[in-house]
């Protein structure tokens, strides 16, 4: 799809119970996390769970991992401290 096009979209998801548009069409573990906790610590770990996802699929993100977004996505942020 193109960038014009991708723009297009727009996604309503939830991220720690909190309404966000989003225009991309997949989200990766470090925008869900700035979405959650913008002003984090580069040392932080966080864990990110998703729920709703495309085909009602549910998982978690890892660093460096992304999703496919779709509307009413929900994700959960929470701190951890294992990396």
């Amino acid at each position: 799809m193109s960038a014009a096009k991708e723009h297009d979209h727009k996604f309503q998801i939830f991220v720690n119970g909190q309404h966000k548009t989003w225009e991309k069409e997949t989200i990766s573990y470090t925008e869900v996390v700035n979405l959650a906790f913008p002003s984090h610590g580069a040392d932080e770990m966080f864990a990110v769970m998703y729920t709703h996802g495309p085909g009602n699929s549910k998982g978690t993100l890892v660093d460096g991992q992304d999703a496919n977004v779709i509307n009413g996505m929900r994700f959960d942020v929470h701190r951890s401290n294992k990396s």
